[in-house]
């Protein structure tokens, strides 16, 4: 059987493995580390990671009504939200705003603030909000991408649809260029440690604004469901699929290095929107290559990939509670800072164990609670393999 489409039990295994390669650089990239070799890995790392992720959406997309469409979305996307979100609240406001007084002066600001991030759901503090879950504006942006399809898709004549999403691709990009260039929407300058990144000031509902970069990798995705699932290719040889690893490997290196930072929920798409797009595809393509060579991984792994959401969600706290065991364990203090970063090994070591915490919770929610992920049911038989 073809790898590329080849299924274990229902499941897509090179699918799983792309998740769980995926996933696992968010964690990392969420990690302060410095250079290697002068090299900003983490900067390459942020060229792909969440593209990837808006991409894969893309391609399992399923179409229907528009009714359908936006059920569908709310459940699996914004009631995770919405518990992870008030969770992790509550968690920040026990374990940070209660016990530190001294930091947190304002006990009632801080708190509205926090609240109010549930509602505007940006990555970063603004004037009147902060967010308690950083990770999860992934949730709000992929439900706009959803919606937004959903409306291009029963609004237009069938023969228009593609037309219509090209259109609206191109005015997307076109926006973000033009919010970089002539300030539509404002922008401002943000220094965050040695970078400094230009991004919109966010008073848009729900991380509407990051519609500008993901919208496009979405749809690139959607366009690619019948290539890779329906007419997938001919199994190709092993050394011409680890030539294009290769291939695709180092040119999201040199287009990262050209490019520099990018910031997705930021609305920062680098240097250039061209090089922005090269490479979040280059990277794409080399984790989708990848996948399909390795695939399939152990079985705990694949069970990774497919709980990415519930990982995504929780990794913050998994991060803070690994930092804090080799604080009180070892007796080590380490603070992993933009101003005073990891080096890289200590900081996958950290992002490994923060990655093997995370399967705690996600077990729990996958086996006894998976409604809070929108499921209806459980998926028992990979329940019972994991």
């Amino acid at each position: 059987m073809n790898t590329i489409c080849a299924e274990n039990k229902g499941r897509v295994r090179w699918l799983d493995t792309a998740r769980c390669i995926g996933i696992f650089l968010v964690i990392l990239g969420h990690i302060s580390f410095g250079t290697v070799f002068g090299y900003s890995v983490k900067n390459w790392i942020y060229s792909f990671h969440m593209p990837l992720f808006f991409f894969l959406a893309g391609l399992t997309h399923k179409e229907m009504n528009f009714a359908g469409s936006i059920k569908k979305a709310a459940r699996q996307l914004l009631l995770p939200y919405a518990f992870f979100y008030v969770l992790t609240f509550l968690w920040w406001l026990v374990v940070s705003v209660l016990r530190h007084p001294e930091i947190y002066p304002n006990r009632f600001g801080v708190v509205s603030k926090g609240l109010l991030g549930l509602l505007i759901a940006d990555g970063y503090d603004t004037k009147i909000s902060s967010m308690a879950n950083v990770p999860l504006w992934f949730c709000a942006g992929l439900f706009w991408c959803k919606a937004v399809f959903a409306i291009v898709e029963n609004s237009a004549r069938e023969k228009n649809t593609k037309i219509a999403h090209f259109l609206l691709c191109a005015f997307s990009l076109l926006l973000a260029f033009l919010g970089r260039k002539h300030g539509i929407p404002h922008f401002e300058e943000t220094v965050f440690g040695e970078y400094t990144i230009k991004r919109a000031i966010q008073f848009v509902p729900f991380s509407l604004q990051t519609l500008t970069l993901s919208y496009p990798i979405f749809f690139a995705g959607v366009c690619m469901k019948e290539r890779i699932f329906v007419n997938p290719p001919r199994e190709s040889q092993k050394a011409k699929r680890i030539f294009i690893v290769l291939l695709s490997f180092f040119s999201s290196i040199v287009v990262t290095y050209l490019n520099g930072r990018i910031d997705m929920d930021g609305v920062n798409f680098g240097n250039d929107i061209f090089l922005f797009l090269l490479g979040a595809f280059c990277g794409i393509v080399f984790i989708y290559e990848f996948s399909v060579l390795v695939s399939p991984l152990p079985k705990f792994f694949s069970f990774m990939g497919k709980e990415s959401l519930s990982i995504l969600a929780c990794h913050s706290v998994a991060t803070s509670l690994a930092f804090a065991l080799v604080k009180y364990v070892f007796r080590i203090s380490l603070k992993a800072t933009e101003e005073n970063p990891l080096h890289f090994p200590l900081a996958i070591l950290f992002a490994t164990t923060s990655f093997f915490l995370c399967a705690i919770p996600s077990f729990v929610i996958s086996k006894w609670f998976p409604w809070i992920l929108g499921r209806k049911k459980i998926n028992a038989a990979l329940m019972q393999r994991t």
